[in-house]
């Protein structure tokens, strides 16, 4: 798929003043973070699949990304969680192109602490994409 949900999720992170003062955009990373220390987060794709296709081809597609927060405390990241939950859910993320997000929609989340002492704080998000057959853009 090319869309870039990724992508949009940092602009939509970049443009919240309340996610950036707890976690700077600069401390998101796509897949494995090269982020030195913590805190960071990371922005994962677990799946992408066609929930629904038109007769012309266009579809719907549902792209389920994972991030994580990682954090040395518990409160901070939990601060930075309900950051996330605040501006993601329902966010109108922009896409380049003939294709639109039409819904974001938190999904669940999870809270760990590992044995080296660090939090880890996943959410789940579900976005909707209306992709447009390349032939019909």
């Amino acid at each position: 798929m090319a869309v870039m949900i990724e992508q949009a999720l940092h602009q939509h992170w970049a443009q919240s003043p309340v996610l950036c003062a707890l976690l700077p955009v600069s401390r998101l990373c796509t897949g494995i973070a090269h982020a030195a220390g913590v805190p960071y987060a990371t922005v994962t794709r677990e799946k992408s699949r066609v929930r629904y296709r038109t007769s012309a081809g266009s579809t719907i597609d549902e792209v389920i990304v994972r991030i994580d927060i990682w954090h040395s405390e518990h409160a901070p990241a939990m601060a930075i969680l309900q950051a996330v939950r605040a501006a993601l859910d329902r966010a109108p993320l922009e896409l380049p192109g003939p294709s639109a997000v039409l819904a974001t929609c938190l999904n669940e989340d999870q809270v760990r602490q590992h044995d080296d002492g660090f939090w880890q704080v996943s959410v789940w998000i579900s976005v909707y994409v209306f992709r447009v057959l390349e032939s019909e853009a």
